[in-house]
């Protein structure tokens, strides 16, 4: 008996483009990350819990604008 190749399901399609599209977007908030540490190292620092709050807010509203893309 013949067994026909595996084709890829629809299904099987939508979950890899959510994956590929949520790693995109994981990378996006760790450049995000690194520029703002970086701008902090070099312009001078604040304290950890300010920054902490910073850095969150700005992914927050970097999720929040490129949503609407996706």
């Amino acid at each position: 008996m013949l067994r026909k190749e595996p084709t890829l399901s629809l299904r099987g399609f939508w979950l890899s483009r959510s994956l590929w599209i949520a790693h995109l977007c994981y990378a996006k908030n760790l450049r995000l990350r690194s520029a703002i540490y970086g701008y902090l190292a070099r312009y001078g620092s604040l304290d950890k819990k300010k920054l902490f709050g910073m850095i969150v807010n700005k992914i927050l509203e970097k999720i929040e604008n490129t949503r609407g893309l996706i």
